[in-house]
Protein backbone atom coordinates (compact mmCIF):
# COMPACT_ATOMS: atom_id res chain seq x y z
CA UNK A 1 0.00 0.00 0.00
CA UNK A 2 1.82 3.42 -1.00
CA UNK A 3 1.53 6.60 1.41
CA UNK A 4 -1.13 8.12 -0.46
CA UNK A 5 -3.49 5.45 -0.40
CA UNK A 6 -3.45 4.68 3.30
CA UNK A 7 -5.28 8.15 4.36
CA UNK A 8 -8.33 6.99 2.41
CA UNK A 9 -10.96 6.12 4.25
CA UNK A 10 -14.37 4.27 3.42
CA UNK A 11 -17.87 5.71 3.79
CA UNK A 12 -21.11 3.88 3.09
CA UNK A 13 -23.25 5.43 0.41
CA UNK A 14 -26.16 6.23 2.60
CA UNK A 15 -24.30 8.18 4.54
CA UNK A 16 -22.07 9.94 1.80
CA UNK A 17 -25.47 11.05 0.35
CA UNK A 18 -27.11 12.31 3.54
CA UNK A 19 -23.99 14.35 3.96
CA UNK A 20 -24.25 15.87 0.65
CA UNK A 21 -27.83 16.17 1.42
CA UNK A 22 -27.17 18.70 4.93
CA UNK A 23 -24.56 20.16 2.98
CA UNK A 24 -26.89 21.48 0.26
CA UNK A 25 -29.43 22.08 3.18
CA UNK A 26 -26.59 24.52 5.14
CA UNK A 27 -25.67 26.43 1.49
CA UNK A 28 -29.41 27.10 1.27
CA UNK A 29 -29.87 28.05 4.61
CA UNK A 30 -26.61 30.46 4.34
CA UNK A 31 -27.83 31.95 1.15
CA UNK A 32 -31.01 32.91 2.52
CA UNK A 33 -29.33 34.58 5.49
CA UNK A 34 -26.78 36.74 3.06
CA UNK A 35 -30.50 37.72 0.52
CA UNK A 36 -32.10 38.49 3.91
CA UNK A 37 -28.82 40.72 5.53
CA UNK A 38 -28.60 42.27 1.42
CA UNK A 39 -32.33 43.37 1.51
CA UNK A 40 -32.35 45.30 5.34
CA UNK A 41 -28.77 47.09 4.10
CA UNK A 42 -30.77 48.61 1.23
CA UNK A 43 -32.55 51.85 1.86
CA UNK A 44 -34.61 50.82 -1.01
CA UNK A 45 -35.38 53.14 -3.88
CA UNK A 46 -35.48 57.01 -3.26
CA UNK A 47 -33.52 57.03 0.14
Amino acid sequence: MSAEASGLVSIPRAELDALKAELKRLRREVGRGAAMARIHADPGPGR
